[in-house]
């Protein structure tokens, strides 16, 4: 990577470490942000968390929708979380084993790579292989039927919290 436009690891004014070092000790990848996977913003892609890490990062940013952290760091293997508030980092641990995986969270990634502009919707059409990357359903009268549930006003896109309503219920 060239140096010139990568973000230093350390803050050079106030000395602090910077999201990127952060991300480097919890996964051993110098990703810039916190969300799953990488997502395409206009032509430019932007690497997040590739793979669930062993310790956690919550942000107290995320409640106030400056930033999104994703479900490889909301879920850990183990049940040990940094929580990063504007001043500090705080460390959480329960001894109880807490159940990570839950195809919701599989579902919600999914869609969202298929939602490029992080609308929470996707278009209608692109339903089909959503359902064919969730290793659901996908034959063409099922998904015809379930696109005229899931879109009944005929209005092209598929809401991601009727999409989860309808195939993860009680998640």
């Amino acid at each position: 990577m060239d140096e010139t436009l990568a973000s230093p690891l350390i803050d050079p004014v106030h000395g602090h470490g910077g999201q990127s070092l952060v991300n480097l000790m919890l996964t051993g990848y110098a990703v810039s942000h916190i969300w799953d996977m990488e997502r395409d913003i206009g032509g430019l892609k932007l690497k997040g968390i590739p793979k669930q890490s062993n310790i956690g990062f919550l942000s107290l940013l995320e409640s106030m929708r400056y930033c999104e952290v994703g479900s490889f760091f909301k879920c850990p293997k183990d049940p040990i979380w940094l929580l990063a508030s504007e001043t500090h980092i705080t460390v959480l641990f329960t001894k109880e084993n807490v159940d990570r995986k839950r195809p919701v969270d599989n579902a919600i990634r999914i869609f969202q790579a298929f939602d490029t502009q992080e609308n929470g919707f996707i278009e209608r059409n692109k339903l089909k292989d959503v359902l064919e990357a969730l290793e659901l359903e996908s034959d063409p009268d099922y998904v015809s039927f379930m696109e005229s549930c899931l879109d009944p006003d005929s209005s092209g896109i598929i809401l991601l919290h009727t999409f989860l309503q309808m195939f993860y219920p009680k998640e």
